[in-house]
């Protein structure tokens, strides 16, 4: 793992992102990457005392009905003005788990024919409380769709194969769109090594088989109560069988963990700065504030029902006049399941995300204003970390140059002889990458303080917000380990409940390049 500088300005990083307009960044190379924070949940406790009169409220409290198949998750949101509240339901099929101003509700999945007791959940904040009814279908065999619509409709999920098949994935939507995930490399005509398909795909007449671009053929047997039973076969291929569960996310329980409250960079040849996080009432961040050089941007977060945005004007700051906006849309866990990010009112691209069970982010695709697929990523977790990342992404290469006393450097002179010609033109970049953990439990959050996975990369500083938000899955389960090489070397100090407050690189090559992180929690 090399090592890289820490400690260029924000608007750097930005303008550095606008100059190749929708190009995804392979490595992060500057401040913000290192102050990488994920907003883990930390449960309903507040230090304020108790008012003398209780309010409390919940959003929605309308009935609950799960299906048998049970595959949803549903989100209450809840007010109170006391320091503690608490929601319990009355039956073991019904499961609550309380988070921040709010609880999910899940339930276990019904294979019997007749419906279980049903729920009542109550949620009490001092001498206030409020009830929600859950009720659960009974399971029964669901007949198989009849008409082209609504075979689109039973199959738009994101269904998840078994853990010793060589796919991960396949997702429709009811517009036509598959996106295939596999943990080997897909061949089709124009290249190789692609871990992601996306593409169209049709539904022939007898609403078994579809068609599916780049890849080829899947015939459906039976689809219902979170259930497929399907027969994927490559172009070329051997067919195989494939029983495929409808993606449920797990519910994460309440962290006890301090929030991360200030990061501040210590670097005697860039320059020190500074990120500070705020949150509001219900312990959701609310504000990200980045100084450094005698410059501020200050970015607030909104929270609107599906959907989580920032804006700010770039001017000074970012060297780029014009208001930024990046506009999360989420999917019933709380994960983000796209983002739209805008410059000046206009899309400068699209990114979709890709979740397992866990919660962890496995694959994004970015596209154009156009649509058009202009890179990926699919990331390998094992043990709660990402191990490995695979990406891709277009390249265009031009004569463009820079010159300096009298000499022309070329920007795509990818062979290094000093000159730009046919040997230089590449058409798509790719990487692969590799991390490594220590034993050290990843408290607080606070991922990825020297090397960014490309997976949480897609958009430079854009995504890594949307981390430091908790909109982009879980973080990394430990720290990153502690080494010392050729490129450098990477030390923690920790204090008395093992957060890490102190993160120094070192290069004994150099010791003028050393710089050092300072992290505070709350």
């Amino acid at each position: 793992m090399t090592l890289t500088r820490g400690c260029c300005v924000l608007s750097c990083r930005i303008s550095k992102s606008l100059s190749s307009n929708k190009k995804m960044r392979m490595k992060s190379k500057i401040f913000t990457s290192f102050l990488l924070a994920a907003v883990l949940l930390s449960g309903c406790k507040k230090d304020d005392p108790a008012p003398d009169k209780a309010t409390l409220s919940v959003s929605p409290q309308t009935a609950i009905a799960f299906t048998a198949a049970a595959t949803e998750t549903f989100t209450v949101k809840v007010v109170t003005n006391q320091p503690t509240w608490k929601a319990e339901s009355s039956q073991s099929w019904c499961k609550v788990a309380a988070g921040e101003g709010q609880f999910t509700v899940s339930a276990d999945p019904n294979t019997s024919e007749t419906a279980p007791t049903p729920a009542v959940i109550t949620v009490t904040a001092g001498s206030e409380k409020a009830t929600i009814d859950v009720t659960q279908a009974a399971a029964g065999k669901e007949q198989y769709p009849d008409t082209e619509a609504k075979l689109k409709q039973a199959i738009a999920k994101v269904w998840t194969f078994a853990e010793s098949s060589n796919y991960v994935s396949l997702e429709f939507t009811t517009d036509g769109l598959y996106t295939f995930l596999s943990k080997t490399p897909f061949t089709r005509a124009a290249e190789n090594n692609i871990y992601l398909l996306s593409g169209a795909y049709s539904v022939a007449a007898d609403l078994h088989e579809l068609t599916l671009s780049d890849f080829g053929k899947i015939t459906i047997s039976d689809v219902g109560n979170g259930k497929a039973s399907m027969t994927i076969a490559p172009t070329g291929g051997t067919p195989s069988a494939a029983e495929l569960d409808e993606q449920r996310f797990v519910t994460p329980p309440a962290s006890a963990d301090k929030k991360i409250k200030r990061v501040e960079s210590k670097d005697p040849t860039e320059g020190n700065g500074a990120i500070e996080y705020s949150y509001d009432a219900n312990r959701r961040m609310s504000k990200i504030k980045v100084t450094q050089g005698g410059l501020t941007l200050e970015i607030p977060i909104n929270y609107e029902d599906g959907k989580v945005w920032y804006q700010f004007e770039g001017g000074e700051v970012l060297g780029e006049p014009g208001v930024f906006k990046v506009t999360y849309t989420l999917n019933a866990a709380g994960l983000a399941r796209s983002s739209v990010i805008q410059h000046k009112g206009v899309v400068l691209y699209k990114i979709y995300y890709t979740y397992n069970n866990q919660r962890q982010l496995v694959s994004y695709r970015m596209t154009d204003n156009a649509g058009k697929l202009d890179g990926f990523c699919n990331a390998t977790w094992v043990n709660g970390n990402v191990v490995s990342t695979y990406s891709e992404s277009v390249h265009t290469c031009d004569g463009s140059y820079d010159e300096y006393d009298g000499h022309k450097y070329y920007h795509h002179d990818h062979n290094g002889d000093g000159i730009f010609n046919q040997e230089d033109i590449i058409t798509r970049e790719t990487d692969h990458s590799t991390y490594s953990y220590s034993a050290r439990e990843n408290k607080g959050g606070y991922m990825y303080p020297i090397v960014t996975p490309d997976i949480f990369g897609s958009s430079d500083v854009f995504d890594q917000l949307g981390q430091w938000i908790g909109v982009l899955g879980v973080s990394c389960k430990h720290l990153m380990s502690e080494h010392a090489d050729a490129d450098g070397a990477l030390t923690y100090q920790f204090d008395a409940e093992g957060y890490p407050t102190r993160i120094d690189v070192s290069f004994p090559e150099d010791p003028s390049d050393n710089w050092y992180i300072l992290q505070t929690y709350e």
